[in-house]
């Protein structure tokens, strides 16, 4: 089935009676839900593999993360929709979820439990190893002690999402080695969130890693299994040392590109909170991002702030 991905988030586009419902798939999040539906089955989804789900009425005020992503959204697919099948594999270079087949995979991340998805692993070194949250709602990985990086690593400061906790005011930390028992993962941005409530897990399993990745939830074993990817994905927008930007993130509202935050030292007399970038033709929110992003390199890019024609300058955005 054909997923999409927005700002790093998993969309499934589900069509009942010839209308378009869009859901955000967020496997942290326990429940299913929608504004427009009472349940879904396997004939909205096209699938073969047979289900019903009943879908809980929206108590969620999901408008800041529509914002964010730039759609509108009906509800999220939780949990209990993942767990409807003994295998969900998620293949983002492809932009596909299969059900039910299994994978060839070149490791596995033991299923510590089911319901949250919960594993294992350490960063940094092997010593410091902890319960992991598998979700698939994480834009990028995370973790919650910074007493956990015994060295200094390129940071990037300043960052805020919506969450289900409210605003997520986070910083991000470039090349942090992640290790499962002896094994060495490969080096990957990690956030840390500076003012959400504390939890009882020690790191977040996001989608920066899973990308690199064909990934398999195999329920009837218990593990998490992964392939590796033979293809660089350039769909997910990965945060690392290289990246270079103005610095601005925004929502869409009304149509338009509203700047909602700027990131710590990218303060600049040309850019505001609130100011509307404007464009002569429609553009998506990826798109908009990709704009403004350059690789390893500086670039001048031009945009049109309130109406007025305004040169900025990409720098790097780990320092």
């Amino acid at each position: 089935m054909d997923i999409k991905l927005i700002q790093n988030a998993i969309i499934i586009e589900i069509s009942v009676n010839e209308n378009h419902y869009n859901f955000f798939l967020d496997s942290g999040f326990p429940f299913s839900f929608s504004k427009d539906l009472t349940h879904i089955s396997n004939l909205d989804l096209k699938i073969e593999n047979e289900f019903k789900l009943d879908l809980q009425k929206s108590t969620v005020d999901t408008s800041d993360l529509e914002k964010h992503l730039g759609i509108k959204l009906s509800g999220f697919l939780g949990l209990n929709f993942i767990q409807k099948f003994e295998n969900f594999s998620i293949n983002l270079i492809e932009n596909k979820i299969e059900f039910n087949a299994l994978i060839d995979y070149d490791f596995s991340l033991p299923m510590l439990s089911v319901n949250p998805i919960i594993t294992n692993f350490s960063i940094e070194n092997i010593d410091k190893n902890g319960f992991a949250l598998f979700d698939t709602g994480a834009f990028q990985s995370m973790f919650f002690d910074l007493n956990d990086l015994s060295i200094r690593y390129k940071s990037s400061k300043g960052w805020a999402f919506p969450s289900a906790f409210g605003k997520m005011l986070i910083d991000y930390y470039a090349e942090i080695p992640i290790y499962f028992e002896k094994q060495n993962l490969g080096n990957y941005t990690f956030g840390y969130p500076s003012n959400l409530p504390r939890m009882p897990f020690k790191y977040v399993l996001g989608l920066n890693f899973m990308s690199e990745f064909i990934v398999n939830l195999n329920f009837k074993r218990k593990t998490i299994d992964f392939k590796k990817n033979s293809i660089k994905n350039n769909k997910i927008f990965k945060l690392n040392s290289d990246i270079y930007s103005i610095g601005i993130q925004v929502i869409f509202e009304n149509n338009a590109f509203i700047v909602s935050n700027i990131l710590a030292g990218f303060e600049n007399k040309f850019v505001n909170v609130n100011d509307k970038i404007i464009f002569n033709e429609p553009v998506d929110i990826n798109s908009f991002y990709n704009s403004i992003t350059s690789n390893k390199t500086s670039r001048n890019i031009e945009l049109n702030i309130n109406g007025k024609n305004v040169m900025l300058q990409t720098m790097q955005i780990f320092k």
